[in-house]
């Protein structure tokens, strides 16, 4: 089994790579549309870099961001996304630089505007609407074969027209297909509404991370704390197994939250039964 110590932490934007400094994240997943979002604190960067990212942050080029966070013998990605925003600020005797990420967040601007023939299959329309966000495809392609409207149709028989912002058509077709997405990590996740991701379950235990005692509220809503893991993602389903509350769920949200040099090192997940 992975030892859960000797934390370590890597950043890299554009082609900097941090990771002898200190370093500080905070990191909100969720499996909604929204984009996921990240606030990075690095001390102490020699000037050169400092100026370095604070110009990648005004071009209009998409600069991707890169969290690989955990353990010595267990680094995993934690985060992709785009860099906002970056600005140096003194605290004492440190210059502490501040950078914000989203992840897809230029994707939820993208227009989209064609007619569809008659006869199209949905997942031709799905799969043209997904294209205009600019994102990796993810799990979309194998979830927009079988997709079907109502349960049972799988094709425009009289054609179809989407037209106005990429994530708004998305929203409506996957919604009437049953289906959700979400942006992890630069590409589309698209899931049966409620439904986990065909991955393992991650068992959470006291021995493989689990902090304190999980709770379920009286909508079913799970909260737990762990050990900073990076399997803990939205849609992933978890094995809970606390000394009184047992269960398996999916995780909806995950707020992961570290500092190389502090105390913090963790993820607070939500989620609920499958």
């Amino acid at each position: 089994m992975t030892q859960l110590f000797q934390r370590r932490a890597e950043i890299a934007v554009g082609g900097l790579l941090v990771s002898d400094l200190r370093v500080a994240f905070k990191i909100e997943k969720t499996a909604r549309r929204a984009p996921n979002k990240c606030e990075i604190r690095v001390w102490n960067l020699n000037p050169d870099h400092r100026r370095q990212l604070e110009q990648l942050a005004t071009t209009r080029r998409t600069i991707p961001v890169q969290i690989n966070a955990g353990y010595v013998e267990a680094l995993g990605t934690i985060y992709v996304g785009e860099l906002r925003t970056a600005r140096t600020e003194r605290d004492g005797p440190n210059l502490i630089t501040t950078l914000a990420g989203g992840d897809g967040a230029r994707a939820q601007g993208a227009r989209v505007s064609r007619a569809f023939g008659a006869g199209t299959p949905l997942a031709s329309v799905l799969g043209h609407v997904a294209d205009a966000l600019g994102l990796g495809r993810g799990n979309s392609v194998e979830a927009f074969a079988t997709a079907a409207l109502g349960g049972n149709v799988r094709e425009f028989a009289h054609g179809t027209v989407v037209h106005g912002r990429a994530a708004d058509e998305l929203d409506g077709l996957t919604r009437s297909a049953g289906l959700e997405w979400s942006i992890q990590d630069g590409a589309l996740q698209v899931l049966p509404l409620g439904a986990p991701l065909s991955t393992t379950a991650v068992v959470l235990s006291a021995s493989s991370g689990l902090v304190g005692s999980p709770t379920v509220d009286a909508r079913g809503v799970l909260k737990a704390r762990a050990l900073l893991l990076p399997d803990l993602v939205p849609g992933r389903l978890v094995d809970v197994e606390g000394e009184i509350l047992r269960g398996r769920y999916r995780i909806d949200k995950a707020s992961l939250s570290g500092d190389t040099s502090g105390k913090d090192w963790h993820v607070e997940i939500e989620g609920r039964a499958p």
